[in-house]
């Protein structure tokens, strides 16, 4: 079957670094191995490293056949910006572009469309595009946009927002009760969207939970070398943190239990990655002798380091939108326990694999003493299996998407009635 995915803000491939594929590179993969033809739109913003992209707009195959169509985006220098609005909206309506070129000048019509939130203008034009010629389409949830805008966004500026707010809230309903099949990663992400959607769940509806693919590479001595040579002591107990440095993350809370725990000489905090926090936090962080801060990382870094590690970090802001981030999984592929402010689905998930502990409130003081607690737990073989065994279970990217692809194939089987899928 040919499958068009609508998903922007998502490494690429070719991306510098190596980067890791995420959810709709994942999926686009596992429907490519599964004999599909596969098209994902794109555009040239890289969304993680905030550059646009050597490649202009055009259509690029990837070596599993994936072809990957970019279209020209504007880009933002901060994830909360108003440029980010504008971006998203020009994208939508390029990829609606696109694919009408597509359409008219191939000839080529998919069997479905997948169309990701948080991506309201791409998504209700996917889902106005797929009406118009009678193909089925999926709305598929793994962010909350726009619900929680409103918590960071400065009270002297929130009366100039509500209107971008309601305006993306009237698309993400539109483009959920549009859809002829909504998707969730967990069962409050579906809830969530059947509320926007006016309805209730029905055959098709589904969870396709975040997967991860552990990357399939071993540290060798080229590469340690590379981490000592940015300032990661493997010979003590590393307590890491990796990921953009966006408003979500409450990184003073990590900085601040690095400062209550700096008399251990025995254990390292290593921030691993950049952002909008920037400059500030980096002169903070220097100033703690504990504290790594080894900038970006590729694949084999990040593999390395997550494996010398003893402990991994989440520390999130009180009020940041994630309920199951890719972090999460990612740590638990690494076999690594880890401390999370992360609340609610998450706090389920950790309970039930034995994978962490949940701090109830953003305090430096229990944090830094939930991680002394951790680095107890979590050191030593068996109980690093054990978390890998439940992760293999439950996240493994090729099981996930596997059965992610075989829900989208059962859509197109049965014509994409809502009723039947």
């Amino acid at each position: 079957m040919i499958v068009w995915v609508w998903r922007d803000c998502e490494p690429l491939p070719f991306d510098p670094n190596d980067p890791r594929l995420m959810r709709a590179g994942m999926l686009c993969a596992a429907l490519a191995k599964r004999g599909h033809r596969v098209r994902w739109f794109n555009s040239t913003f890289d969304h993680y490293q905030k550059r646009i992209r050597s490649q202009p707009p055009g259509s690029y195959v990837l070596d599993d056949g994936v072809q990957i169509e970019l279209v020209k985006g504007v880009g933002y220098s901060s994830n909360g910006s108003p440029r980010r609005l504008l971006h998203n909206a020009l994208v939508g309506r390029r990829f609606d572009r696109r694919a009408r070129h597509i359409a008219s000048s191939m000839g080529e019509l998919p069997d479905v469309i997948i169309a990701d939130l948080p991506m309201p203008d791409s998504a209700l034009a996917a889902v106005r595009l797929a009406k118009e010629w009678s193909v089925p389409s999926v709305v598929s949830v793994r962010d909350l946009w726009p619900d929680f805008f409103s918590s960071f966004i400065h009270p002297a500026k929130a009366w100039a927002a509500r209107p971008f707010i309601a305006n993306l809230d009237r698309m993400v309903r539109a483009a959920c009760s549009g859809a002829d099949h909504l998707i969730g990663i967990s069962n409050g992400y579906l809830n969530w969207a059947l509320e926007k959607a006016g309805r209730e769940q029905r055959n098709g509806d589904a969870i396709a939970p975040l997967g991860y693919a552990p990357p399939a590479v071993k540290a060798n001595e080229m590469t340690l070398a590379g981490l000592k040579a940015k300032g990661i002591d493997l010979n003590k107990d590393l307590a890491t943190f990796i990921g953009s440095w966006g408003r979500t993350y409450d990184l003073d809370l990590l900085l601040a239990a690095a400062k209550k725990l700096q008399r251990d000489e025995s254990l390292q905090f290593v921030i691993a990655g950049k952002g909008e926090q920037g400059a500030a936090f980096s002169e903070a962080a220097g100033k703690l002798g504990n504290v790594a801060l080894p900038g970006w990382l590729d694949n084999q870094e990040i593999a390395a380091l997550l494996a010398q590690s003893s402990v991994a970090l989440a520390p999130y802001s009180v009020d940041a939108p994630q309920g199951l981030p890719n972090k999460l999984f990612e740590y638990m592929a690494a076999g690594l326990y880890q401390v999370t402010t992360l609340r609610s689905e998450a706090r389920e998930v950790l309970g039930q694999s034995g994978a962490g502990i949940v701090v109830s409130d953003n305090d430096a003081e229990t944090f830094a003493q939930a991680i002394v607690e951790a680095r107890g737990i979590g050191r030593g073989a068996a109980k690093r299996a054990q978390i890998k065994a439940y992760f293999a279970e439950h996240f493994d990217a090729s099981k996930v998407y596997g059965d992610y692809a075989i829900k989208l194939e059962q859509i197109v089987l049965s014509g994409g009635d809502p009723c039947d899928a």
